[in-house]
């Protein structure tokens, strides 16, 4: 199920959400959309092994399906539990949101009915094609959406704004899945390379936000906060890279891409934190994330 993911997703929901309302309420929509991500991130860990089950079995019979230590079935009933449920919490935080809703295809429920259909799409028909990682990064753009879905007329302006946050975030996922293609073996330069640059337009995307001309929300004054923070974040991810471009070993490449993925905590943070900065709590909590995600990486793979 890869658990210790699982708070990147929790994040990209938190930081969607206080981007839309600049707070934490109606708290019992958020906590339903954060659950319904737990449910829909860990079915689809659940179906990329599932899908891959003959493959597995000849190239890693050491994966919990191959190896019998989870039989087939079980792990498909859990699946399908999973996205039912994930899907349900999304409808239940409907009933916390007292507003009127402005669009339709901003409710939780079609959200979340979009992401299972990327999840399926991604493990079962795209996974070994080129196009993979724009898939994977279209999950990602789905999820943060997730969290900006209970929006009132009252913050309609910021759809803009907050679709070009998720489509940062999906560029920058999108790189790493293509950085991380060869993980198991001596990766290509050339697709090492290329996955980097397309992180770097991801970074470059998100740090730009105050400077394309989009509605706001009233308390993200601080222009130069995110382009610094955002920097500051993206130099570890670029010194990674560089290690794992010189020298395209599993142990180098698999570094940078742990560090990518929690480095998306991160983000969600400084998002949180540049839209508003006296509320320095909201950051706070989604950075929080950030620990359990580390303390449970060394006992549960992340890739």
């Amino acid at each position: 199920m890869r658990i210790p993911n699982i708070f990147t997703a929790v994040a990209d929901v938190m930081m969607g959400f206080v981007f839309m309302h600049q707070s934490f309420e109606p708290l019992g929509g958020l906590l339903f959309l954060c659950a319904a991500t737990c449910c829909l991130y860990s079915a689809g860990m659940i179906l990329n092994d599932v899908f891959d089950v003959e493959i597995d079995s000849v190239e890693r019979p050491e994966r919990p399906i191959p190896s019998g230590a989870v039989s087939l079935q079980f792990a498909t009933i859990l699946s399908y539990t999973l996205i039912f449920t994930g899907v349900g919490c999304a409808i239940t935080s409907y009933f916390f949101f007292a507003e009127e809703k402005l669009l339709t295809s901003f409710e939780p429920a079609i959200i979340a009915i979009l992401l299972v259909a990327a999840i399926f799409l991604y493990n079962k028909i795209l996974k070994k094609t080129p196009v993979a990682p724009i898939a994977m990064g279209g999950c990602r753009f789905l999820n943060i959406l997730l969290g900006m879905s209970l929006i009132g007329s009252a913050n309609a302006g910021l759809i803009p704004a907050g679709l070009m946050i998720a489509l940062g975030v999906g560029v920058f996922v999108a790189g790493f899945t293509w950085f991380a293609r060869s993980e198991a073996k001596e990766s290509d330069i050339k697709l090492l390379t290329f996955g980097f640059v397309v992180m770097v337009v991801g970074l470059l995307l998100i740090a730009g936000m105050p400077f394309y001309g989009l509605t706001l929300p009233a308390t993200a004054t601080k222009i130069w906060l995110l382009p610094f923070i955002i920097g500051a974040i993206g130099l570890s991810v670029v010194r990674l890279s560089l290690v794992a471009i010189a020298d395209p070993t599993p142990r180098h490449v698999q570094m940078t891409i742990k560090q990518c993925i929690l480095s998306l905590i991160l983000i969600n943070a400084a998002l949180c934190f540049w839209v508003d900065p006296e509320q320095y709590q909201f950051a706070f909590v989604v950075l929080v994330l950030l620990f359990p995600a580390i303390m449970l990486g060394q006992w549960f793979k992340s890739t």
